[in-house]
């Protein structure tokens, strides 16, 4: 087999060594091209310097909510007498409806009056509402007009609540203007303030004998709007004087001030102030608006320092009106957003009051008053708000209809009612601080009471009574949930000294168990 013969090379030895010459020329042509462009590109754009890394955050466990809380209730420990709560802010009457039969079942303790009744002729309890003319006689009954106001007072007389009454004016959110500067015609605005109470506990002006006994004076005091043109000495000053001669006129009554918002600097300075006047400080009226149960509790606990540390150390706390407001972010932007009546945010709003009247609303109320059963400093709680053609009202709808939060706090009743002292109570979930479960106990002649609000939407509830009385046989069980409004759901039979039972929920269930 032949071989195929190799080509020949063509070219010679000199033509070869110039194809090499020019191929090294082109490639180092190239080669200076791309070291040029580089150079220039690091002139215009020099490269960042690497930033030091940071160690990377710690993995966090996330936990998941409990499913399984532990009630303990100690009928050996004494915990003391109940108090005066829940009250309502703003009594039965209003415009839309006369609920007096609702507040004559819930044994409504105490009513107190602010801002009622946003008509378009101005809130019946103002100053500037009772006595318009600021430059008539303030000792002539004419110069009164009652006729309003003594509808909503006697309303909630006759429901069998006592009376806190506020002196001073309503300042409204939605608008800048004060009705009445705080800082003008001291002595006639205590004359003026003296006088009506004469009309509701001495006849003045045609007035009655209700023996109302606590006089709130001046209210909202440090909110913003309010100090826009009265400073805090003006406030300060105007207290002084009308709770000075409320006390001069009649020494027995109780007076207090100014329903903060917030457990502030302001508080200090208005007890210091109230000191180098000499003046009274029988009750701190405060307002409580908050998402959580605990943020209420902290704030609680807060005034309470505040006065135990001070030369009032004696005065109790009136917790003038309190809510549950869904918008931490801000809190005075968020009580704009509620009080307001544009149509800014308006679902926003829309949602929050719907919210209020549904079980999360129940189960915030149930679970509020059983909080606040642990300071024996409160007198009073008054929810926000108990007039029905008010957005704020929780109990029931502008037709005076109940709502969830009515059947928790018929539930309440039933556990504060009469002369009953209240038992230890304890929760826990293992490996968490806090249960989201909230409850109390009480025990009288008719029986014992145990009061739960699932709030924080665990599954069940593992509830264990110690030393129980021996003639306590039975136990009924009631649940508020979603669809039940406090209806009696099971009865069982309990035996020895150690009761137990485990009780499933839903979310934002509220449950009262009485044991007899």
């Amino acid at each position: 087999m032949s071989r195929k013969p190799k080509p020949k090379n063509t070219l010679s030895a000199g033509q070869r060594a110039a194809m090499f010459e020019e191929e090294q020329r082109r490639r180092a042509s190239e080669l200076s091209s791309i070291e040029a462009e580089t150079r220039e590109s690091d002139v215009t754009q020099p490269e960042p310097e690497p930033e030091p890394k940071k160690p990377a955050p710690a993995p966090q466990k996330k936990k998941e909510k409990p499913q399984a809380a532990t009630v303990k209730v100690d009928f050996a420990v004494d915990g003391g007498k109940t108090n005066q709560l829940p009250g309502m802010c703003n009594g039965p009457y209003s415009q839309g409806a006369d609920i007096s039969p609702l507040y004559s079942k819930l044994r409504v303790p105490y009513v107190r009056f602010d801002r009622t009744e946003g008509a378009r002729s101005g809130y019946v309890l103002d100053i500037s509402k009772i006595f318009p003319d600021m430059s008539a006689d303030a000792r002539d009954p004419e110069s009164y007009n009652f006729r309003e106001t003594d509808k909503y007072i006697l309303a909630a007389a006759n429901a069998g609540a006592k009376i806190i009454y506020r002196l001073g004016e309503s300042f409204d959110m939605s608008t800048p203007e004060h009705k009445l500067k705080l800082h003008e015609n001291y002595d006639k605005i205590t004359a003026i303030c003296v006088n009506i109470i004469k009309h509701y506990n001495d006849y003045f002006a045609g007035g009655f004998a209700l023996g109302i006994q606590d006089f709130e004076v001046l209210s909202h005091t440090d909110l913003p709007r309010v100090r826009e043109k009265n400073t805090d000495g003006e406030i300060f000053e105007l207290y002084t004087r009308i709770a000075n001669g409320i006390k001069l006129y009649d020494p027995s009554l109780r007076v207090g001030g100014m329903s903060f918002s917030a457990p502030s600097q302001l508080v200090r300075d208005f007890i210091k102030y109230c000191k180098k006047k000499n003046a009274p400080i029988d009750f701190l009226s405060v307002s409580l608006y908050a998402s959580s149960v605990e943020e209420m509790g902290e704030q609680i606990g807060q005034y309470i320092h505040i006065l135990k540390n001070s030369s009032y150390a004696d005065a109790d706390i009136i917790i003038g009106e309190w809510a549950y407001l869904p918008m931490r972010e801000g809190k005075a932007g968020a009580m704009d957003i509620m009080r307001s009546t544009s149509l800014d945010n308006a679902q926003q709003r829309r949602e929050a009051f719907e919210r209020q009247r549904s079980v999360f609303g129940a189960a915030f109320v149930a679970a509020g008053l059983l909080k606040m059963l642990e300071y024996p400093e409160i007198r009073t709680a008054c929810l926000e708000s108990g007039e029905a053609s008010s957005l704020w009202c929780s109990i029931c709808d502008g037709f005076g209809i109940p709502q969830k939060p009515y059947f928790a706090l018929e539930a309440f009743s039933r556990l504060r009612s009469g002369e009953r002292r209240l038992f230890c109570v304890s929760e826990q979930y293992e490996g968490f601080a806090h249960t989201g479960v909230y409850a109390s106990a009480s025990c009288g002649e008719d029986g014992a009471y145990i009061m739960l609000s699932a709030f924080d939407g665990c599954a069940s509830i593992d509830l264990r009574l110690d030393d129980i009385p021996d003639n306590y046989y039975t136990a009924d069980i009631y649940m508020l949930d979603g669809v039940k409004n406090m209806e009696l759901c099971n009865s069982i039979q309990l035996s020895g000294m150690k009761k137990r039972m485990v009780l499933s929920v839903s979310p934002y269930s509220v449950i009262l168990i009485k044991v007899y």
